[in-house]
């Protein structure tokens, strides 16, 4: 067998061991903070939410899908959460992943406001303001 052919032949056997190692998502979907949950979950058409892509990877999965793999891939931005977000054995084999470093952030955080400057260099707010329903603050 000449070299070039025994070249061919190891590049051919290295690349069908290697196969089946490679990890693939059966199903990717996308989010975007300018996307809508309406949407497919495509590249193109992203969700808005992870709630919202959850209940489109959940949906998939019902589908005789079960146990495959999926991504939820989050773009550039700011994912604000309003709650926790619950998953559960249903969701084993899923993966949430962001375009990187701090270009994909998850807070659960409020932005608040109304501060106002108040004497001897101290800032004050309305904390009332706060409060659902007009709700009394413990003390």
């Amino acid at each position: 067998m000449n070299t070039h052919l025994r070249f061919l032949f190891f590049s051919f056997f290295t690349a069908a061991l290697l196969l089946p190692s490679v990890t693939r998502a059966d199903r990717t979907f996308y989010l975007s903070p300018r996307g809508n949950d309406e949407a497919s979950g495509s590249r193109r058409h992203p969700l808005a939410t992870l709630e919202g892509a959850l209940r489109k990877a959940r949906a998939w999965r019902v589908q005789g899908k079960e146990g495959e793999k999926v991504i939820l891939h989050l773009s550039e931005g700011v994912f604000p959460l309003s709650h926790t977000v619950q998953m559960g054995i249903e969701d084993n084999g899923l993966v949430v992943e962001g375009e990187g470093y701090d270009k994909t952030v998850l807070t659960g955080g409020v932005e608040i406001q109304g501060f106002r400057e108040a004497e001897n260099g101290l800032w004050a707010l309305d904390m009332q303001s706060l409060m659902p329903c007009g709700g009394d603050i413990p003390q």
